[in-house]
């Protein structure tokens, strides 16, 4: 029996210490949990990314380049690990920006108030935030009962440049021939004939001597430019010029004739 009641006397006097190491411990983590991100200021009221030029009016530098709301999200320029909105979320996790971003501010806005982080400065416990990412554990400030509320929106302002594209013409260039034709037309010439007929009559010889002269002047020859005509010497016949000789040798004959027919009636004449 007394060794039963010692072990009453032992657990009654244990369980005081228990509770008590119990409530230390849980008044302890809630007292670890009550303080406020010593990397974030903490800013009264309500702000929302979607705020025209909300960037520039709460003097956080740049535009907004991402945004999570109950609207909706833009996360394309950034990548978080944790920082949803519908599974009572705390906290924020910033783990990678995309080339040619800059951030100039985060907000994270839950309860009544939110936070303001800025990579490379203080916050106002004190502590920076780092000025490249990974950028873990970004939350609202306390509530009035001195909790971390759950996520209600953030967003980050910043500036992206997008990267030079370079744009290469490839230009065609094209040679033109032009090739000229010449066209030769031949005009046949012309050519004018006159003829002097002399006749001399000697009375002592009783020889009439006639002479035919046959003067031609040198045959004019003009080119002109014309379309090009087939050549005489691919056709079986001869070109025709509009001049021929032959009347003259005729003429001769006829004028020799009567020259020797004078004479032989004056040799007549004369017998009788």
């Amino acid at each position: 029996m007394a060794f039963e009641k010692n072990r009453v006397r032992a657990a009654l006097f244990a369980l005081p210490l228990a509770v008590g190491l119990s409530l230390g411990a849980a008044t302890a983590a809630q007292a670890e949990e009550a303080q406020e991100d010593p990397r974030a200021t903490v800013h009264a009221g309500n702000i929302d990314g979607d705020q025209p030029g909300v960037c520039a009016k709460a003097d956080l530098g740049g535009d907004v380049i991402a945004n999570r709301n109950e609207e909706g999200e833009d996360l394309e320029l950034i990548t978080i690990k944790r920082g949803e909105l519908d599974d009572q979320q705390k906290y924020l996790d910033i783990t990678a920006v995309a080339d040619d971003v800059t951030v100039s501010a985060i907000v994270v806005k839950g309860g009544p108030n939110y936070n303001v982080y800025v990579p490379g400065e203080e916050g106002d416990g004190g502590e920076a935030l780092s000025e490249i990412p990974p950028w873990e554990d970004l939350r609202a400030p306390l509530n009035d009962k001195g909790n971390i509320p759950a996520l209600s929106h953030w967003f980050v302002c910043g500036s992206y440049t997008p990267p030079e594209t370079s744009t290469t013409t490839t230009t065609s260039e094209s040679t033109t021939t032009t090739t000229e034709s010449s066209e030769t037309s031949t005009t046949p010439p012309e050519t004018t004939s006159s003829t002097s007929e002399e006749t001399t009559t000697s009375e002592t010889s009783d020889v009439t001597t006639t002479s035919v002269v046959d003067t031609t002047p040198a045959s004019e020859t003009s080119t002109t430019d014309a379309p090009v005509v087939d050549n005489a010497s691919d056709s079986d016949d001869l070109a025709v010029t509009g001049f021929g000789s032959s009347w003259l040798i005729w003429a001769g004959v006829l004028f020799l004739v009567a020259g020797v027919g004078a004479i032989a009636g004056v040799r007549v004449l004369r017998k009788q």
